[in-house]
């Protein structure tokens, strides 16, 4: 299940804001089972950036997953541009 982090209307903003406010990716609950405490569970590539290519591409676009301790789900974290 994906989350969407409102806000983040760019990719550049978007890794602006992995560097230098990653808690704003945290879930403050977990979508399956609605407790707290979520951990950092990785990250996965995506190829978002359909607009520019060769060096210009900020290709691949890194995607926070979240570990929910309480149910065992994970969830993704996208910028509200990745929609």
């Amino acid at each position: 299940m994906r989350n969407i982090v409102s806000g983040i209307l760019s990719l550049i903003q978007h890794n602006q804001t992995l560097e230098t406010n990653f808690e704003k990716f945290r879930p403050t609950k977990c979508p399956h089972c609605g407790k707290s405490g979520l951990w950092y569970h990785g990250r996965y590539n995506r190829k978002a950036d359909h607009e520019n290519s060769g060096s210009a591409s900020l290709n691949p676009v890194t995607i926070p997953r979240f570990y929910c301790p309480h149910c065992q789900h994970t969830c993704s974290v996208l910028p509200e541009s990745a929609q």
